[in-house]
């Protein structure tokens, strides 16, 4: 009866949403609206019920974006009016991609021996969001067997439990609620046991569903996954550890995605429970807090496809997707590339793979690619494309060449011949070695069906050196883009740097129905809803838990992002005993001064021309922390759209630089979307000849999921050189008299795992009387600072920075370096037991076949203790040179050697306890010539 229920819900969606869902299908329907819940009665389902649900992760949604900051590829559809209206649209979307339900991630919080669950008040919203349909969600428990009061882990899965009695949509198998776990494996199973007779013995019996990632990447065991089933009731992994990674563990054996469920299947049938089949998409790249874009690169389409390929009919009737928000078209978070790309996929699997319905006659080819936004210059670009099959199949070919900025040919793409009729990949394997010249590479793809060909221009890949900073993946239907002739102008003010002034002029085919201006791939203004009024974009947190009406004069509140217990009019902003980071966007008149007033409190005057040239100002008794920014969401509609216009616009934002990208994005009533032509205006158009390494190794190709290494190096490292465009080159300086912000580089240095920057809430990190006088950073005992990890120099470059000890460490500590458990090729600097420097570069692990082993660079002085030193390590790509207070003391040949690891670079070493003073950090993607660090070293001293 239940599997019949689920198999008619399936096909009421088809009914309801049988237009296409690639491309821009999903953005129009968004933009009006057509995002209906499915309606239908709550099921009761069973382990024989045809399930795909999906993992949801609460702290990454909409009203939460404030939180990111500098979020690369942000979200660009606006907020519903409040959390659960959001999440109803959030829900439709899922449903119309074949998920039945969310199993929401619930870490714990607070003593780590009396755990309490965190993130039980967006579950219950969701639960409020699926009233009216046969949408289900339940809680994951998000903790580890440190809470050996089984009694209060017993009390928090009874708020679950209590959740599902208030709530009908909590999700049910057999009648019990489920509660799902991530690292089950981190309790003993016996334990499990005990909280399972616990909660039978007070009536709250349930579902329990144990996740069996063995203490994450370990090797699977079949005697450890029977101990945990004899407990469960369902087992499942949360994402393949231990499958196509190479294990931690020495000489341990990789398992296939076959064998890997293929125990998981084989044991649970002996306990006589089931085994959810997981499939692993792979990251996008973006969580909103940015903590999770370097160890969980995207792997395109193929890690999906395989994980496809692992679904046995006969066992696997419920799915675990890994995970919802991460998708990149994710409707709670939608992104600026594509918006159905991977749900298309996923409903494509859920009806012709689980419930085994044949596809409907589609009007044309569903056609994808995939690539990502950012590589590595040199590396290799690899672009896949996906062909989904369908009943009326036609031959296709698809063709292409890589264009520079300047629309010149690169490269041509080899032709490649499909029929839809099944499931095809292909990919290309792309040098850009000699695309190094231009900031970017953009690919034009013609595809060719029946003699009928049609060519389009696709988003651009970007190249760096020395870091990337927006790893996430372009994932695009061929249906999408569409070409909009237009130009764009960008310069400063001519009495203002600060000011940035903006116009785009254009001709579209359709309507437009949104215009924005990004820089660096975030957002900075919208141009159709200009007004010809200068603007700032603010990032403001909120300190203290109590009420606030804040008031503005000569200036008016354009936009504010939405959050629960606030509301907004032009002039006023009122929250209610919350603190939160918020952003907003303020429009001004005449000048750049506006009046700020909060209830009870002096009134204040902020010069907002002043905010672009400081970290922030906290004002108002402290109440809040301000400081400009681009922005993550904006509202960009507009009543009527037009097919072409010229608009303008006027920002306050940061000093402009060198290597900043500008371009507008727009997007049409049809949802269809174009990007103009990328432009550095600012930039010195002088080419730069420096050794390149090219290299066949790539970001997507070599490392998994879980950021380890899938594949040996595809062929041989070669130094090379080349003329670099200045734009493509990667800077950073940290010279702490602002705070957080890099003054060469986009990002600033992060604060807290899910905070705003360091510096809001540990300002004791900063004094005064540094080098020349100025401020510093000061680490003490157990202290050392997370760099972003973008900003870690994996090419040639430039390291340097002061630094000051005064007693020496009793063993090597480092001074900038990597924290990791994992691999990959940068430079790590620590400082001795007797005072002398050491530099190292290695790459792999001594168990991998291409390892090669760190090549150390020792000092032949010590640091004078109690004394500012410069420390300065160069790289061409061949050469290593280490440089104290401007003289050269070592230099060593470095082997060629590329790697993508998650490294995350760390200022300080707690392990050692040293105690250390920094300042000037910089980190350039070209090594400096030795006269212009001694010049370097000459002002230091004098001035």
């Amino acid at each position: 009866m239940n599997t019949i229920k689920i198999a008619v819900c399936a096909l009421l969606s088809l009914f309801l949403f049988s237009e296409s869902f690639a491309g821009g299908e999903f953005l129009k329907n968004i933009n009006t609206q057509k995002y209906k819940l499915v309606k239908g009665d709550v099921p009761n389902l069973t382990p024989d019920d045809k399930v795909l649900v999906a993992h949801y992760v609460p702290w990454d949604n909409f009203h939460a974006t404030s939180k990111a900051r500098v979020i690369y590829n942000s979200g660009i559809i606006p907020a519903a009016k409040n959390r659960v209206e959001t999440m109803r649209r959030d829900i439709a979307t899922a449903q119309r991609a074949g998920i039945t339900g969310f199993w929401v991630d619930l870490p714990g919080g607070g003593n780590p021996k009396r755990v309490s669950l965190a993130y039980t008040d967006v579950l219950e919203d969701l639960l409020k969001a699926s009233a009216g349909s046969s949408f289900t969600v339940a809680g994951c428990l998000d903790f580890g067997g440190d809470d050996k009061n089984l009694e209060n882990v017993a009390n928090n899965i009874r708020r679950l439990v209590k959740l599902s009695r208030k709530y009908p949509n909590y999700m049910r198998v057999n009648g019990k609620p489920v509660v799902s776990t991530y690292c089950a494996c981190r309790r003993p199973a016996n334990e499990w046991a005990e909280i399972k007779n616990i909660l039978s013995k007070s009536g709250d019996d349930i579902f329990l569903v144990l996740d069996m990632s063995y203490w994450m990447f370990k090797v699977l065991k079949e005697d450890v996954v029977d101990t945990y089933s004899k407990v469960a009731d369902m087992i499942y992994i949360f994402e393949d550890y231990g499958s196509t990674a190479y294990s931690i563990v020495p000489n341990t054996k990789r398992l296939s995605h076959e064998q890997l469920f293929g125990i998981l299947n084989k044991v649970a049938r002996l306990n006589s429970i089931t085994a959810a089949k997981t499939i692993t998409p792979g990251y996008c790249g973006g969580w909103l807090a940015n903590q999770h874009n370097s160890y969980n690169p995207h792997r395109c389409f193929d890690l999906m496809l395989e994980s496809f390929s692992a679904y046995d009919k006969q066992y696997c009737n419920w799915v675990h997707l890994t995970t919802w928000n991460d998708l990149i078209e994710t409707a709670v978070h939608p992104l600026m590339w594509d918006f159905a790309t991977q749900m298309d996929l996923l409903r494509w699997f859920k009806n012709e793979i689980m419930l085994e319905k044949q596809s409907p006659k589609k009007r044309q080819p569903r056609l994808y690619f995939s690539y990502f936004r950012e590589i590595l210059a040199g590396s290799t670009l690899r672009i896949e494309t996906l062909v989904l099959p369908r009943k009326n199949a036609k031959e296709i070919e698809i063709s292409g060449r890589l264009l520079d900025t300047d629309g010149k040919e690169i490269v041509k793409m080899q032709p490649q011949k499909f029929t839809d009729s099944k499931l095809s990949t292909a990919e290309w394997l792309i040098p850009t070695d000699n695309a190094v010249h231009s900031m970017a590479v953009i690919p034009e793809i013609t595809t060719t069906i029946d003699g009928v060909s049609e060519t389009k221009k696709l988003p651009a890949t970007i190249l760096k050196y020395g870091w990337v900073q927006n790893n996430s993946t372009i994932k695009i239907a061929f249906t999408t883009p569409i070409e909009i002739e237009s130009s764009v102008v960008v310069c400063s003010s001519a009495t203002d740097k600060n000011l940035i002034n903006a116009t785009v002029k254009f001709a579209s085919p359709e309507k437009v129905k949104r215009a924005t201006l990004y820089r660096n791939d975030l957002k900075l203004a919208t141009l159709l809803d200009a007004d010809n009024r200068k603007q700032i974009n603010l990032f403001m947190l909120k300190k203290k838990k109590a009420r606030m009406k804040m008031t503005l004069e000569n200036a008016e509140f354009s936009f504010i992002q939405d959050i629960p217990r606030t509301s907004y009019t032009k002039t006023t902003f009122e929250a209610y005993n919350e603190n939160f980071p918020l952003e907003a966007q303020i429009k001004f008149a005449d000048n750049a001064v506006c009046k700020v007033k909060i209830d009870n409190l002096p009134e204040e005057i902020i010069n907002l021309a002043e905010l672009t040239k400081k970290d922030y100002f906290t004002f108002c008794n402290k109440m809040l922390t301000i400081k400009t920014q681009p922005i993550s969401i904006a509202k960009n509609d507009v009543s009527e759209g037009c097919e072409n216009g010229e608009f303008s616009v006027s920002v306050y934002t940061r000093t402009p630089r060198e290597s900043d990208i500008f371009y507008v994005r727009f997007e049409t009533e049809n949802g269809k979307v174009a990007f103009s032509k990328l432009i550095a205006p600012f930039s010195s158009k002088k080419n730069v000849e420096m050794n390149i390494l090219k290299t066949e190794r790539t970001l997507d190709y070599t490392v998994n999921t879980t950021g380890f290494k899938t594949k040996s190096t595809l062929g041989p490292n070669e130094i090379v050189k080349r003329s670099v465009n200045p734009v493509v080159l990667r800077s950073a300086l940290y010279n702490f008299e602002n705070g957080s912000e890099d003054s060469l580089g986009e990002r600033p240095i992060p604060g807290g795992r899910w905070t705003g920057p360091i510096w809001f809430d540990q300002q004791k990190l900063l004094k005064d009387g540094g080098v020349n006088g100025k401020k510093y950073l000061s680490l003490e005992k157990g202290h050392e600072l997370p760099l972003h990890i973008r900003t870690f120099p994996l090419t040639a470059c430039t390291i340097q920075f002061d630094v000051r000890i005064n007693e020496l460490p009793k063993k090597k500590s480092r001074l900038f370096g990597r924290k990791s458990w994992n691999w990959g090729s940068a430079f790590d600097i620590y400082v001795d037991a007797n005072g002398k420097i050491e530099a190292s570069k290695g790459f792999g692990r001594p168990t991998e076949a291409d390892y090669v082993a760190n090549t150390i660079i020792s000092s032949d002085t010590s640091l004078q203790l109690g004394k500012w030193t410069r420390i300065t390590l160069t790289f061409n790509e061949k050469t290593a040179i280490l440089y104290i207070d401007g003289k050269q003391t070592a230099s060593a040949e470095i082997p060629l050697n590329r790697g993508f690891g998650h490294e995350s670079p760390f200022l300080g070493d707690a392990s050692t306890g040293l105690v250390v003073d920094f300042d000037n950090l910089m980190l350039l993607s070209y090594p400096i010539a030795e006269t212009e660090i001694q010049i370097q070293c000459s002002k230091t001293t004098t001035d």
